[in-house]
């Protein structure tokens, strides 16, 4: 994913996942159309995630569907840039979340996700 973040005048290139989310394996290509997969575990049970890319617009939206094989749902995730004064806001929205409990365990996935982004951006190693 090759994001242009403004305000902090950073240029951000990652051609896998694995520095954004706690992922033993990743596969992903960012054109539209494109496939995306990770491996990740949870509770000593390992997954296997899939999806793919639905749109791509540099500097501004990103957008892709997966299927989460823990719930049995599948998800679209829109993340979205804007100007912030001096920096950038990232949101992020996901849909499929069908019990509050899920809905919870996606909000704590991308708080985790965007304190990944955010130190790859302040070149900080402290990733979880």
């Amino acid at each position: 994913m090759v994001l242009r973040l403004r305000g902090a005048g950073v240029l951000v290139a990652h051609a896998s996942l694995a520095g954004f989310i706690p992922a033993a394996e990743t596969s992903v290509d960012w054109r539209e159309g494109g496939s995306l997969a990770w491996r990740t575990t949870l509770e000593g049970r390992t997954y296997d995630v899939e999806g793919r890319v639905i749109r791509v617009e540099p500097e501004r939206r990103l957008a892709f569907e997966y299927a989460n094989p823990l719930i049995k749902t599948r998800h679209r995730v829109i993340i979205e840039l804007s100007d912030d004064g001096a920096g950038t806001r990232v949101s992020v929205s996901e849909d499929g979340h069908r019990k509050n409990i899920d809905l919870a365990h996606g909000e704590g996935s991308w708080r985790l996700v965007l304190a990944n982004l955010k130190a790859i951006v302040e070149g900080r190693t402290d990733r979880a």
